[in-house]
């Protein structure tokens, strides 16, 4: 899934001067939270049109590595992305790989990419989305950003890039093996292939995500779709109940595949507690505007006092993510200092 629009600005109210240089007063992290053993881990959720569960795992990590941070704890993601299978922008696959797709019965249409994702399933995790003083501003970052996304297919370079791909179909994990297969099989004695990914390349960890009953996860809009096309008549009530359903399954399968398959702890604070140490803030620029330098300058106008992270780039020419975590006492002087950074276009 990507971004259409290159740089959010947040709703904190800014005031004259912020000074770059000002010095630090407290440390952004408990030294007691820190797990140097920690290995960064990027994500890949895929689904048939990348409309709706992939899109519901997305927002719900999103919201779970914003509860870590804001609990104190070490960034455990370098990137949480999703596509689809069937979108025409999807990796080429050998035509005997379409033709034994256990998925083309019933008949899966290519959607164009660039669709939006399903507005039921936003509503589903934002019940309250109409109302933005129900929402904490993390909740409201994320509810702009995937409202705003486009669909788009599995490339070759996300066997490379993500660590894990997660599928919510027995066929679709078998089609993704497939592809990864070709992918290597194409692809390992190229020399730019070689070159870019010289890390175990292609090796991916492709996971099945099931529920607590370890069964499929069914897409809410093709629940909605059939139960139609078998003359059945849905109230709006019935069709949020499905996308509730899916979503409440979604959230509780994502949450234990982080703990058990990327061994994130539980965050310790909701995400906006009271109680919550610090605060963060996200923003998306275009491909390319965060230089390592200009990166490694933010940390160290930061003086400590707050952290940034910048997501690898999922797609390329697609905008990358900056995480801002900051106590809350210096959250708006981060807030001001980088938008300063983002607004000349770093």
């Amino acid at each position: 899934m990507t971004f259409e629009f290159l740089y959010t600005r947040t709703t904190t109210r800014t005031r004259e001067g912020p000074s770059p240089s000002s010095p630090p007063r407290n440390p952004t992290r408990d030294p007691a939270c820190q797990n140097p053993q920690q290995k960064p881990i990027s994500i890949l959720f895929v689904d048939a049109y990348n409309q709706s569960r992939s899109i519901l795992a997305q927002t719900q990590t999103s919201l779970f590595l914003l509860q870590t941070l804001n609990s104190g704890l070490p960034n455990p993601l370098t990137c949480i992305d999703s596509a689809g299978l069937y979108i025409s922008s999807t990796l080429i696959t050998p035509p005997t790989l379409r033709a034994t797709n256990p998925l083309q019965t019933p008949p899966y249409r290519p959607l164009p990419p660039s669709a939006p994702a399903d507005p039921a399933a936003i509503h589903t995790i934002f019940p309250h989305r109409g109302s933005h003083s129900r929402l904490s501003s993390e909740e409201r970052g994320v509810l702009e950003r995937m409202s705003m996304s486009r669909a788009r297919g599995v490339q070759e370079t996300d066997f490379e890039l993500f660590d894990f791909i997660v599928a919510f179909e027995a066929a679709d994990v078998e089609v993704l093996r497939s592809l990864q297969n070709f992918v290597i099989s194409t692809h390992e004695r190229s020399c730019y292939y070689q070159q870019r990914f010289t890390s175990n390349p292609g090796h991916a960890r492709i996971v099945h995500l099931t529920d607590g009953d370890h069964a499929t996860i069914r897409s809410p809009g093709l629940r909605v779709s059939r139960a139609e096309a078998a003359g059945v008549r849905l109230s709006a009530d019935d069709i949020g109940d499905i996308y509730a359903d899916a979503a409440v399954r979604v959230q509780d399968a994502v949450e234990r595949f982080l703990m058990r398959d990327c061994g994130l702890s539980s965050p310790r604070y909701a995400i906006a507690s009271p109680r919550t140490p610090f605060r963060s803030r996200q923003f998306v620029v275009r491909a390319g505007g965060v230089s390592e330098a200009r990166l490694e300058h933010l940390r160290n106008v930061a003086g400590g006092e707050w952290e940034v992270w910048v997501d690898n780039e999922p797609v390329e020419g697609a905008g990358r993510l900056v995480t801002l975590t900051a106590r809350m006492e210096v959250l708006r002087e981060a807030v001001e200092i980088m938008e300063m950074y983002l607004g000349r276009g770093c």
